[in-house]
């Protein structure tokens, strides 16, 4: 039996894409890098799931989010090591 993750756990809710470099926000969001950086105006991300997260200056906000990994591969072993499995058990 093939063992698949939900999309919502490998795929980016901005580009739909797989998770290229990773960013994790203080709501536990996590999207693309490149798809945070749209989220920024003025020191402000407002994410998808309607947190508001404000900052003192680009140092801050880089340091908040947070690299999970640098491809896909090493995103499903983290979830394996955290405890997210697939709906068979896996």
């Amino acid at each position: 039996m093939a063992c698949y993750l939900p999309d919502h756990l490998v795929r980016c809710l901005i580009c739909k894409n797989l998770f290229s470099d990773a960013r994790r926000l203080r709501c536990s969001c996590v999207y693309c890098y490149s798809c945070c950086l749209k989220l920024i105006d003025n020191l402000t991300i407002n994410c998808h799931c309607s947190a508001t997260h404000r900052f003192h200056s680009q140092d801050e906000l880089e340091k908040v989010m947070k690299k999970i990994t640098k491809n896909v591969f090493d995103l499903i072993c983290v979830l394996y090591v955290i405890g997210v499995r697939c709906r068979y058990g896996c």
